[in-house]
């Protein structure tokens, strides 16, 4: 479990901002289980979340029109 928890919060973060919904349920499982810090899943995982949005938003705001 020394892995996951050097590494589990990086994978949320990067999980949540590529995919999300199954990078969540697996990391929630993980923090069941005392794994990782239910609080700390919670904020990396809103704040990929909002950033993924924030950088898709601005892409197809920049090069949208372009693309269609």
């Amino acid at each position: 479990m020394s892995a996951l928890m050097g590494w589990g919060y990086l994978a949320v973060i990067l999980g949540v901002f590529c995919e999300g919904e199954t990078c969540l349920f697996l990391a929630m499982y993980a923090a069941r289980q005392g794994a990782l810090d239910p609080l700390a899943v919670f904020l990396c995982a809103g704040a990929a979340a909002l950033a993924s949005d924030l950088l898709f938003f601005w892409l197809g705001r920049r090069w949208g029109v372009r693309l269609l």
